[in-house]
């Protein structure tokens, strides 16, 4: 599940204020259109669409006086074997964090090609776990 942070968040630095945490990072091109993102998994195409579940999934004040969205972010819809004809070409640079190798927790931030940002903490746990809650107020603190 993917808690998405209703108020911005400074990505300027984030590798150096998170330096204390696990990084990932991964580059990959994909392909958007009025229909979803085309991405390749392996030598198939698969179209994404985004899912952000029901208008009830909203967090007040979860963290910090902090409001949070939930969702479950992009999902394989189907495979395709061609491309429409309207897509725009573009690549995302993934950043990931996490407190440590076991935890479940990510924080996540995806630099658009055309300068969009977006980020989010990802998480299998419920949002009334209170390790998930600690360790969201962890990130938050080290990164505002």
């Amino acid at each position: 599940m993917r808690y998405y942070p209703c108020s911005e968040i400074s990505t300027t630095n984030i590798k150096n204020k998170l330096s204390h945490m696990i990084f990932n990072e991964k580059i990959e091109s994909c392909m958007l259109s009025l229909h979803g993102i085309y991405k390749y998994i392996g030598d198939d195409m698969f179209i994404h669409k985004i899912c952000l579940g029901d208008d009830g999934n909203v967090l007040e004040n979860y963290i910090n006086d902090h409001t949070f969205v939930l969702g479950d972010g992009w999902n394989i819809v189907e495979a395709r074997h061609r491309i429409p004809p309207n897509t725009h070409k573009m690549e995302i640079r993934t950043y990931t964090f996490s407190p440590n190798l076991k935890s479940t927790l990510k924080f996540v931030v995806e630099f658009y090609d055309n300068g969009k940002v977006d980020y989010y903490f990802s998480s299998p746990d419920e949002p009334s776990c209170n390790i998930l809650v600690d360790n969201i107020r962890s990130f938050l603190t080290a990164i505002t």
